[in-house]
């Protein structure tokens, strides 16, 4: 049975590659991200690869919540979703040259990598698949990705 996997941030590097190994599984697969020519180019290598049309696009500032209520409401037409991997994320925290400007930028990772994180779950959160029977825990797999601000010279 193929799953829907969404991907956060699948248009580039880590993400993409995540979506591609779902794509080659028989899965459907949602990518998000902010850069919609960046998603659609994605989409479309990763369709033309397998022959199918799994991989669809959704363009949104994972920060902004009116962006990912939207991303939820058009995920959550295409039914319930099996995994969720919440990969976007960058350095937005630039180059401080004081503890204003430092206290700014980590201000803006946390925003750019914990939040949308935050955000996209919650948003989601009655779409991950449910199992049959009541009381039991959700069956829909969840995956965080982070690898900015881990050591900063």
């Amino acid at each position: 049975m193929a799953r829907l996997a969404v991907v956060s941030g699948g248009g580039t590097g880590i993400g993409r590659a995540i979506a591609e190994r779902f794509v080659q599984g028989g899965d459907g697969v949602v990518i998000v991200g902010r850069r919609g020519a960046v998603l659609a180019a994605a989409a479309a290598e990763l369709n033309a690869a397998c022959g199918a049309d799994r991989v669809t696009t959704e363009v949104a500032d994972l920060a902004d919540p009116q962006d990912v209520e939207a991303v939820a409401r058009a995920i959550g037409n295409r039914g319930a979703v099996d995994v969720l991997v919440l990969n976007a994320g960058g350095n937005f925290g630039g180059e401080p040259s004081s503890l204003v400007e430092t206290a700014d930028g980590w201000r803006r990772d946390f925003d750019g990598n914990v939040l949308t994180a935050v955000l996209l779950t919650e948003a989601l959160e009655t779409a991950l698949r449910l199992p049959d029977r009541p009381g039991e825990r959700r069956d829909g797999a969840r995956s965080r990705l982070s690898t900015i601000r881990a050591a900063t010279p």
